[in-house]
């Protein structure tokens, strides 16, 4: 039945030929700003190793100091902040409740936001990554390290959707049908070994959006961290040729997007294009990041960007998604600073865990979306009153609706649906999240073991 309750966030990318080419000048002349920015006129370090000297000189000279761009090591906790709004809003996009707040134009377009969850990994995993010496063993702690985030949540609610298929198997044997038969289309047996390898959304012929649907981006986003890794693995000595490489793969996505190019899906190209993106805006705010900006300065910019973003989400324009991506890629510049009155509120308690709990919030919002959208079509049977309606959105997606009959009563059920939501991120996060991160750092190689590793290659 996940299937029913789906929004797809596939939407495609419809584009003129006028249209696209705007959008590929634009793409271009940001490749060409990061290029300026990172080949200046003065020197500067790229971490881990290369001391690029002015551009005109074109010498490229290996440094093994380790510098980090003039950035430290730091966490972005207002970034961490946006993205648990943006898991809230992609909820509030899949929960569909009559003349209720999840059908404004906000929430009707946040599968948009999915953009800025691939941005902000690229950007932070850069940050976090680039840096290091990334030799063999780091490139497997890097691996484990990623695995255990993802795999272990994705698993236990893979499962769960699994149980949700029998229990409707077993609600037809005492007559409640729903939209479609346990074990179906999008909830096939053959969905679920692309589903279980986070395969779904690269396999042409597998559903990205079965069993649990907003685990199609973590699909994408598992395996981008390979390349990822990868690239700074066989790069490691060379990293303006890693720069080269995220430069070059973005600017493929994005135009893969524009062109719709069929080699991949467009849940891949969308991925490819935003992750890459955000490790060079990462370069871009490296090259800033030591910039002290006045207060009330920063505040505007903050509702400048915002504003932006917002009417790019909710206005009708042609490719939404491209042009979305590159404001995204200007906010997450403006908000690494932390300057602004906005990013001060961002700062709170409440946004601080509402960030910690995000990826809790993006994997579990449809299983309890399941069980109310359920009980409200099993209250419509045996009470004989019409609870939940099925409707096609725009692009001919069926969707299913909850309607209590009245406005105000549909909004009590939205906000009581986001503190269930809530409650339930904290505990998955308390009793996967953390227990599954523990047990990926057990199962890496230690410092101890890495050093011993270097000192016997220098011998």
């Amino acid at each position: 039945m996940g299937s029913i309750l789906a929004a797809s966030f596939s939407t495609p990318l419809k584009s003129a030929p006028v249209a696209t080419t705007a959008a590929m000048d634009t793409i271009t002349t940001v490749t060409k700003t990061i290029a300026n920015s990172l080949l200046c006129t003065r020197e500067f370090y790229i971490p881990g190793a290369i001391c690029i000297y002015p551009a005109q000189s074109k010498k490229i000279i290996i440094n093994r100091a380790p510098f980090h761009f003039g950035v430290l090591m730091k966490r972005y906790t207002v970034l961490d902040s946006f993205r648990g709004i943006c898991a809230l809003c992609v909820a509030l996009h899949h929960l569909n409740v009559t003349g209720s707040i999840t059908e404004w134009a906000i929430f009707r377009n946040s599968t948009y936001m999915v953009e800025f969850f691939f941005i902000l990994s690229g950007f932070v995993l850069t940050h976090s990554y680039f840096s290091r010496d990334f030799n063999k063993i780091t490139l497997a702690n890097f691996v484990i390290s990623r695995s255990f985030r993802l795999f272990p949540l994705h698993i236990i609610m893979l499962l769960v959707f699994l149980l949700f298929e029998f229990g409707k198997l077993a609600a037809q044997n005492y007559g409640f049908y729903f939209n479609k038969p346990a074990f179906t289309e999008l909830s096939a047996p053959t969905e679920f070994i692309p589903n279980l390898l986070l395969l779904q959304s690269w396999i042409p012929s597998a559903e990205s959006l079965s069993f649990n649907y907003p685990s199609w981006s973590i699909s994408v986003e598992y395996y981008l961290y390979l390349v990822f890794g990868g690239v700074l693995f066989f790069s490691n000595d060379r990293k303006s040729i890693a720069i080269a490489l995220f430069a070059l793969l973005s600017v493929w996505g994005f135009y893969s997007l524009l062109s719709h190019n069929l080699l991949l899906k467009d849940d891949a190209f969308r991925g490819i294009s935003c992750f890459f993106f955000g490790s060079l805006i990462y370069f871009i705010h490296s090259r800033i990041a030591n910039i002290n900006i006045n207060k009330y300065v920063a505040s505007l910019l903050e509702m400048a960007i915002i504003l932006a973003c917002f009417f790019c989400m909710t206005l009708p324009i042609e490719n939404k998604g491209v042009t979305v991506s590159i404001l995204y890629g200007l906010a997450i510049i403006i908000f690494s600073g932390e300057f602004g009155i906005f990013s001060s509120l961002l700062k709170s308690t409440f946004f601080q865990n509402l960030g910690k709990h995000s990826f809790s919030i993006y994997m579990t919002h449809a299983a309890i979306i399941f069980l109310m959208v359920s009980g409200a079509m099993i209250l419509s049977k045996l009470l004989g009153v019409e609870l939940s309606y099925s409707q096609a959105n725009p692009y001919g997606n069926p969707i299913r609706y909850i309607n209590l009959g009245n406005a105000t009563i549909n909004n009590i059920l939205v906000f009581c649906s986001l503190a269930v939501i809530l409650f339930v991120s904290k505990l998955s996060y308390d009793s996967i999240e953390k227990r599954s991160i523990r047990y990926g750092k057990k199962y890496q190689i230690n410092h101890t073991v890495q050093n011993d590793t270097n000192r016997q290659s220098t011998q």
